[in-house]
């Protein structure tokens, strides 16, 4: 029974309905940690060795197969996959196990079931495994998931272009955090390869993604696996942070502008997909599940608040000394570039009269004044703006 349900392919196996029994389960459907499906035959008893064949199945599949309106014959003669996985078991232990991946004609008919040969077990179906927190201990890794709610076109399939977007700002969401959380730059690109997310399943009805961050025998840097966990906490502390502002504007400074960038590009990719979307995590140190939900109706009010900014004008103007580049009186911009930096910006409506007749490419000592626009989020700079207020030309 134990080698049936231990096969090096498809990792440790647990039985979830058993459709044929003597002595051990011939007929059976299973799933692997990660919560991938199949359907196993006890197909043939050889001298030295059994054979059985593991059919990979979809949710939907397995439960066609279950209700009768796809027969056994067809289950493993033509599996979804097109493929099966054949493995040869020894009998007593007297040998090693053996297993490949075949296609079914190269199998001889009559190791299938008879073509008139179904299950009847009702229209009953199954439904997915979302017990997140059994998946993180079975993997031992952190796992995320994604729930797309009250979207029609989410009920059975999702569009790429929207669900990649949200996929991608997720990713680097989670990579900017970790980086952060780190406090290392040396470290970044450990944290950035730890902080990879892998999709381990997709599920239909209100359409779910389970993700779980890269698992590696031996971590680039010790305390990755805290990092992880550390970052998605982080992540969901910003999250629930949406029905206050001044918290949120509290978790955006601690983790700066980089970070509340990413964020509102992901926000952006939720509000185009229409979606209500739960945001769910657990650990292998953990016994509970961590869930927070945004409506579609509350992400606009938070990318407005991560769009607000104000300005901040230095008191002092700037004296420099350089080359006037560019210049036009009508849509009042200039162009300067000094020794170490080029200055672009506007005339200053009142500026001084000096600036009427100055030339491109001649040298300027010029007086600039700089306004700061700042993130009203994370008080930082997310843009620099520059006022020419005075020209005068140098002799030499």
């Amino acid at each position: 029974m134990s080698d049936i349900l231990n096969i090096p392919e498809l990792g440790e196996l647990e039985i979830v309905e058993i459709y044929d029994y003597f002595n051990v389960p011939i007929l059976f459907s299973c799933r692997n940690s990660v919560s991938h499906l199949y359907i196993v035959l006890f197909a043939d008893h050889l001298p030295e060795y059994e054979m059985w064949l593991y059919a990979e199945v979809s949710l939907t599949r397995l439960n066609l197969i279950r209700s009768g309106k796809v027969n056994l014959h067809d289950a493993f003669s033509k599996p979804e996959m097109r493929r099966l996985l054949k493995v040869m078991i020894p009998h007593n232990n007297s040998g090693e196990l053996n297993s490949e991946y075949i296609t079914p004609d190269q199998l001889h008919s009559d190791v299938f079931p008879p073509v008139d040969e179904y299950l009847n077990l009702g229209d009953t179906p199954l439904v997915a495994q979302t017990n997140l927190i059994e998946i993180a201990k079975s993997s031992g890794r952190e796992i995320v998931g994604l729930n797309f709610n009250s979207v029609e076109e989410y009920s059975l399939e999702a569009p790429i272009l929207p669900l990649g977007k949200i996929l991608t700002r997720l990713q680097n969401v989670i990579n900017t955090i970790g980086m952060i959380r780190s406090e290392s730059k040396q470290k970044n690109k450990g944290i950035r390869n730890s902080m990879q997310l892998s999709i381990l399943a997709i599920q239909p009805g209100s359409f779910d993604i389970t993700l779980a961050f890269k698992k590696e025998n031996t971590p680039p840097i010790k305390d990755i696996p805290f990092i992880q966990g550390d970052t998605v906490s982080e992540f969901l502390n910003l999250l629930r942070s949406k029905d206050s502002e001044s918290d949120l504007k509290g978790i955006l400074k601690r983790l700066q502008s980089r970070v509340a960038e990413e964020y509102k590009k992901l926000l952006i990719s939720l509000s185009e997909s229409g979606a209500d979307t739960t945001f769910s995590w657990a650990s292998p140190k953990s016994d509970e599940q961590e869930t927070v939900s945004l409506s579609k109706n509350e992400i606009p009010k938070l990318i407005g608040i991560l769009q607000r900014t104000f300005q901040e004008e230095q008191e002092t103007p700037l004296t420099v000394t350089g080359e006037l580049i560019g210049i036009s009186l009508s849509s009042k911009k200039f162009e300067m570039k000094t020794k170490d930096e080029t200055y672009k910006g506007f005339i200053l409506k009142d500026a001084d009269s000096s600036i009427k007749n100055a030339t491109v490419s001649r040298r300027y000592r010029g007086q600039i004044k700089k306004i700061l626009n700042k993130s009203e989020a994370t008080d930082e700079v997310v843009k620099t703006e520059y006022l020419l207020l005075k020209l005068e030309e140098i002799n030499y």
